[in-house]
């Protein structure tokens, strides 16, 4: 029997390099062998240009599961490969917490609507529950202040609201939050104003024609009628798949992966996040799912970046405005990433799994 050689094991020529960096290129690159009777004796290389480390992993073991097998084709060689590319595709994987890659490719290719094969929402739940939520309670705020002004809010002449409106809405919402005396001077220093002003904007619920904020007609019918289970369904769509996770961020473009990925967040949390757990951890689990994050960005600060970005982008600005969880820290604690997360209520209700 001939004598079987891993990837790292020394080359059997005797050049002292390992096996994968000397004969093992020359053979992918000569092409399939074939026997005396014109059979294929190997799967058929890929082309040279086509080999980063991962499809050569992936290769080399779809080369381990041919063993000995010889095919009378390259045609069927590359039924053999199909069968077991698409059988890995729906394999649970650890890495993704039990999803399998066709299940995470469906997962990205998506908006949050379009996943109902895995995760549907249940919003049958008291109002008193969705009229709690952060997000329901300050736009339901931002929707009276302009109720209340016959003539509307004048807008800065970036189209924002303006500091009186912002420095009222602070003191209300996330003064409590603040461990500093700052006040704010405009809507960029207070992110979740500005996201429930575009959410009013691209909703037609208000306007700033003329230079001032007003509700719309449809925006006065919704403040009277609409209830809270309602708009805080049309505030979770919105901030789902409407709302741009990275604006007024400086954070790089490839972060808008925790977006598109927002029903594996999602998933994740529920899986680990049953008790307090902290930040930091949860990330982790993250960042083992998607290592080409840390990857692509480089650097000694890369994974602290990655932790920054899921902790802040879906923790912070997605998950705890829209209740999903609760969240406690120590005296230290000030950024997203410095706290425990657990669930809510809601969450429970909210999401069910089709597993």
């Amino acid at each position: 029997m001939p004598e079987k050689i891993g990837r790292n094991d020394p080359c059997l020529c005797g050049s002292g390099k390992k096996y994968k960096h000397c004969c093992l290129e020359k053979e992918r690159d000569a092409g399939p062998s074939r026997t005396a009777d014109g059979r294929v004796s190997q799967l058929p290389p890929l082309p040279k240009q086509a080999r980063p480390q991962a499809i050569e992993d992936a290769v080399h073991d779809l080369r381990e599961m041919a063993g000995k097998r010889e095919f009378k084709s390259i045609n069927q060689a590359r039924i053999f490969l199909d069968g077991r590319i698409r059988e890995g595709n729906e394999s649970p994987v650890e890495d993704f917490l039990g999803l399998s890659p066709a299940r995470m490719h469906a997962i990205m290719s998506g908006k949050l609507d379009a996943q109902r094969d895995l995760v549907t929402l249940n919003f049958d739940a008291p109002e008193r529950t969705f009229s709690a939520v952060p997000a329901v309670k300050r736009c339901r705020y931002l929707m009276k202040a302009l109720a209340d002004e016959k003539k509307g809010i004048r807008a800065t002449q970036k189209g924002n609201f303006p500091r009186e409106l912002v420095q009222d809405f602070y003191a209300v919402f996330l003064k409590e939050d603040d461990r500093d005396d700052f006040i704010p001077v405009n809507e960029d220093e207070v992110p979740q104003i500005g996201r429930l002003r575009y959410f009013l904007e691209q909703t037609g619920f208000a306007s700033a024609d003329g230079g001032r904020f007003a509700l719309t007609e449809t925006g006065g019918a919704a403040f009277r009628e609409m209830s809270s289970s309602e708009l805080y369904r049309s505030l979770l769509y919105f901030y789902a798949d409407r709302l741009d996770w990275l604006s007024g961020t400086r954070y790089p473009a490839m972060f808008v992966l925790f977006q598109r990925t927002l029903v594996f967040c999602l998933y994740l949390l529920g899986k680990k996040a049953k008790s307090y757990t902290p930040a930091g951890r949860l990330a982790e689990t993250y960042r083992r799912a998607f290592p080409s994050m840390e990857e692509q960005i480089g650097g000694d600060y890369a994974y602290t970046m990655v932790n920054a970005g899921f902790c802040h982008l879906f923790l912070g600005n997605f998950a705890r405005e829209l209740g999903l969880v609760n969240r406690r820290g120590g005296a230290n604690a000030v950024l997203d990433s410095d706290f425990d997360y657990m669930v809510t209520g809601l969450f429970k209700n909210l999401l069910r799994w089709h597993l």
